[in-house]
């Protein structure tokens, strides 16, 4: 065989292999790829899986701590027929029965009238502006709360959205919108709220000696410990359904409207006390038994424009009896909404002067159908402070 057949051989097997290497490196590549694309997802997988163990891990280090935790900063909301309420405060988780406040730090309130807006629903729907406005409310809350430190926040809604149509739905969005636990709460629940903040307001006085009054825009409420129960009066007659009574029922007029029954005449409030007693009807057995026995005392709990601090400011007297209270009225009646607003030292008739006369009417008739000699006003910023204590709130 010649040199040059020799040569052409060799070429052409060189040429072969490196072929063959150049497939090879092909397959050999491709698969390699392909490996790490596998082992980069697994990777991938484990990592996401590392995290969520270490998210976990601290949510459950984090309950350990809340649990093992003495002092909480908690925020408070009370959503209520008349107005919205805020208290943020350093509470004691260990205390023997509730959770006791133990510092205030912030409280306010933006006076909303749900309840009357309810009033003149036709659909017993909430309109959708007052509902606007309370999300803002909502949303300026939750702001000041996270200002403020709290570590908790939470809250209630009354009578008026167990009685409004789109009132537990509303609850239901916003909350989640927010991330809030806000829940409507039953009767009961409420009357409890409002026990609480009573005897928080008045430590001075055993639990068992003391008879807690809470009245709002839709409803009143009126607790004790009767025995070894806790026992309860909640009858859903508030200042909004007095104020619409009045306006529709004894004058005649649109509530959707005329939004302030002044001037209000003698005869037209007593209409209204007999229209209001046959609404409340007869106290139950055990509270007419309770307000017999020797030292009790009757606190009348709520804020500026409450019916109790009404009576406080109209009367000149923190505890007040009914006399008191008719005489107030009689001097009321006839007066118009600016001279009501323009009362010196009255700041319930300066914020709200349309609904004065409604207001005292229902303290009275109230009084009037408990026979009750004396009522002493507790000031309080709603049942914000029972909602700051009351465990089923928290949960």
């Amino acid at each position: 065989m010649g040199s040059s057949s020799l040569t052409c051989l060799f070429l052409g097997s060189c040429l072969c292999w490196s072929l063959c290497v150049v497939s090879a490196n092909g397959v050999w590549t491709s698969d390699f790829s392909a490996r790490l694309d596998v082992l980069d997802e697994s990777l991938k997988r484990k990592e996401a899986n590392l995290l969520e163990t270490k998210r976990n891990l601290t949510l459950m280090l984090e309950i350990d701590k809340r649990a093992n935790q003495r002092y909480v900063r908690r925020a408070a909301i009370d959503v209520g027929s008349a107005a919205c309420k805020l208290q943020v405060a350093e509470v004691d988780m260990m205390s023997e029965d509730y959770p006791i406040i133990v510092k205030v730090m912030h409280e306010e309130k933006v006076n909303l009238l749900l309840g009357e807006d309810l009033e003149r629903s036709a659909t017993d729907k909430f309109s959708d502006k007052i509902l606007q406005e309370l999300k803002h409310v909502l949303v300026d809350f939750k702001n000041v709360a996270s200002q403020q430190g709290a570590e908790e926040i939470a809250g209630v809604a009354t009578a008026a959205f167990r009685r409004a149509k789109n009132g537990y739905s509303f609850l239901a969005e916003v909350s989640k919108e927010l991330e809030m636990k806000l829940k409507v709460v039953d009767a009961e629940t409420e009357c409890s709220l409002g026990f609480l903040t009573g005897t928080n307001l008045r430590r001075d006085v055993k639990p068992w000696d003391l008879i807690v009054w809470d009245s709002g825009g839709g409803s009143f409420q009126i607790s004790s410990q009767f025995g070894d129960k806790f026992e309860m009066w909640h009858c859903p007659v508030g200042s909004a359904l007095a104020t619409s009574t009045l306006i529709t029922q004894i004058q005649g007029c649109d509530f959707k409207t005329k939004f302030s029954a002044n001037p209000v005449s003698v005869a037209d409030a007593q209409s209204l006390t007999k229209s209001l007693l046959g609404m409340i009807g007869s106290p139950p057995l055990w509270l007419q038994l309770k307000l017999r026995e020797p030292g009790i005392t009757v606190i009348g709990i709520g804020g500026d424009t409450s019916i109790f601090n009404l009576a406080r400011e109209v009367t000149g007297k923190t505890t007040f009896c009914r006399t008191d209270v008719l005489d107030s009225l009689e001097l009321l009646c006839g007066k118009t909404d600016l001279e009501l607003r323009l009362m010196e030292d009255v700041q319930a008739a300066q914020l709200q002067p349309h609904n004065v006369i409604p207001k005292l009417v229902l303290l009275f008739s109230v009084m009037e159908a408990l026979k009750c000699d004396a009522v002493t006003y507790g000031a309080c910023n709603g049942n914000t402070a029972g909602v700051l204590m009351h465990p089923k709130v928290w949960k």
